[in-house]
């Protein structure tokens, strides 16, 4: 686990600033976020996907655990974030307004792509695989993505 400390704190470090900078944005139309379910779920989504990152990042940076713990940490992570972001998504509504990437988004929602690789890479670490981490860190690439384009359509919605 030591080898994985440097991945921790960057991947930790990198969601904490995205998550700083979408608070910022939301607080400058914090008026047009308030009044909208839509948008304050959709906004509460993209936080979410950027706290995998620092969720994960403090998981591995974990002094003197093994593989073992870690792994069932980041299922415990995959599962309340999995679920915190369902519940969002539901709330929100399906009220894309046909821009071909929030189609994409649907098909594939960076919330779900991002669970199902933690979870995978979780139970691969527990079975002392370590394949496992490089799934773990392909799933904070695809939160930091999806969060990205999250917020891209999120901020731009909030535009208009």
């Amino acid at each position: 686990m030591a080898d994985w400390f440097t991945f921790a704190v960057v991947s930790g470090g990198a969601g904490a600033a995205l998550l700083g900078l979408l608070f910022v944005a939301v607080s400058i139309r914090i008026e047009a976020i308030a009044s909208s379910a839509e948008l304050r779920n959709r906004a509460a989504q993209t936080l979410g996907l950027f706290l995998v990152p620092v969720l994960v990042g403090l998981t591995l940076a974990l002094p003197g655990q093994g593989t073992v713990a870690a792994g069932i940490e980041l299922v415990v992570v995959a599962v309340v974030v999995a679920a915190a972001l369902e519940v969002l998504d539901r709330r929100a509504g399906r009220s894309r307004r046909g821009e071909r990437l929030s189609r994409v988004l649907d098909v594939a929602p960076p919330r779900t792509v991002t669970c199902v690789i933690l979870v995978v890479g979780a139970a691969l670490t527990i079975a002392g695989l370590p394949l496992g981490l490089y799934l773990v860190a392909l799933a904070v690439a695809v939160a930091v993505v999806g969060g990205t384009v999250s917020a891209w359509l999120f901020l731009t919605r909030v535009a208009r």
